[in-house]
């Protein structure tokens, strides 16, 4: 009994001491330069990559307007892993790559193929998967990094938080590592990427900003959207919480701003004979009336059924005019039609999957849509009696 007791005591303070073991790879902050985003270059000293990385000052104290300084260091390797060695060579402190938002490609990179840069990204245990991709739209992907201004702070923390905004409002995507993953591992989908751009304002001072979208055929750069197809683009594929649908008389006319509080679509494949395929789209908007810019009352004199058809009837044109112009331009399957194809029949995607790109080229396309315009309390203009 006595033996059984000392070995249950041993036990209890090997655990208790267990806990107070702490963290076998704890750091110090101070000892750290925290990444938060990254651009990737050709070389230009021989090497394959030119790796420009954003890092937090954090014993500098913050900016003048509150936002965290930042220092930017670049490294040149013939890997990602092997430029991001080098800089951390060039760094004082040890680099921390986990809480890094941002990676953007400069066109070069991204034209070459996107696999081998990714790699780095999915293997290494330190940057996540929720890390935010971006191709540079300028000359380089590094400039983008670049300070904007004296009185600024970093940049990547910015971006992305625009970034998320503009994908909550229907104007932008927003794509992590895990999700162009699944996109170039997947079936049936070609991958897209949102741009950024260095625009300057008319103080001159310029700014890193969300510019469009880049179009990839397997993980090669192949082609551009730019901000008004992509907006529909987003509508097609993504959820849209807070976007605006403009409309009027004609479908390509923008007089009557709905606001969108919640959106929809629904892909479906339609087989017919000899598999003839064909796809069924189906757009629902739930809106609200925010602002008629004319002169007349269109509200009064359409009535909301008036109102909705059309911006069902815009829906439908804009969506088929861009698809239509995605087959015979680009001929890359942004939308997922194949994927659907997949999803509803395996054994037949197996089929098509060979000259998927010819097919998608003619898969005929039929949209309906749907817009529902709620809060009718607000739609009429102030001390207008209905």
């Amino acid at each position: 009994m006595r033996i059984f007791r000392r070995i249950i005591a041993s036990a209890l303070a090997v655990t208790v001491m267990l806990t107070f073991s702490g963290c076998w790879d704890y750091h110090e902050v101070e000892s750290l330069f925290i990444v938060c985003g990254m651009a990737v270059d050709k070389g230009t000293t021989g090497h394959k990559y030119r790796l420009t990385l954003e890092m937090l000052n954090l014993s500098g104290g913050n900016g003048t307007n509150g936002n965290q300084k930042a220092e930017l260091i670049s490294a040149e390797g013939d890997t990602i892993a092997d430029a991001a060695a080098n800089a951390s060579l060039l760094s004082e402190n040890e680099l921390y790559f986990s809480d890094c938002k941002i990676t953007i490609f400069s066109r070069e990179i991204a034209e070459e193929g996107l696999t081998s840069v990714l790699d780095w990204l999915n293997r290494d245990p330190q940057p996540r998967f929720t890390m935010q991709l971006y191709v540079s739209t300028a000359e380089t992907a590094a400039e983008l990094l670049e300070p904007e201004a004296k009185t600024e702070g970093a940049i990547s923390p910015r971006v992305s938080e625009a970034i998320d905004q503009a994908a909550s409002v229907g104007r932008s995507q927003k794509v992590c590592v895990y999700q162009a993953d699944d996109v170039l591992l997947g079936e049936g989908k070609d991958l897209t990427l949102p741009c950024l751009e260095r625009e300057s304002s008319a103080e001159g001072v310029s700014k890193t900003a969300i510019d469009g979208t880049a179009v990839f055929q397997g993980d090669k750069l192949v082609g551009w959207r730019d901000e008004k197809q992509t907006r529909v683009d987003v509508f097609l594929t993504s959820r849209v919480k807070l976007g605006q649908l403009v409309v009027g008389i004609n479908p390509s006319d923008r007089e009557i701003a709905l606001q969108v509080r919640d959106s929809n679509t629904k892909i479906k494949p339609v087989f017919g004979n000899h598999n003839q395929l064909s796809m069924n789209i189906f757009v629902e908007a739930n809106c609200t009336f925010d602002e008629e810019n004319t002169t007349r009352n269109l509200l009064a004199d359409l009535g909301e059924k008036g109102i909705e058809n059309l911006a069902e009837k815009a829906i439908c044109a804009r969506t088929e005019q861009e698809i239509h112009d995605v087959q015979a331009g680009l001929g890359c399957d942004i939308f997922g039609f194949g994927r659907s194809v997949y999803n509803s029949n395996p054994e037949l995607w197996k089929s098509l999957k060979p000259h998927w790109r010819d097919t998608f080229r003619n898969v005929k396309v039929s949209i309906s849509a749907k817009v529902r315009i709620g809060n009718t309390g607000f739609m009429y203009p102030k001390g207008k009696q209905q």
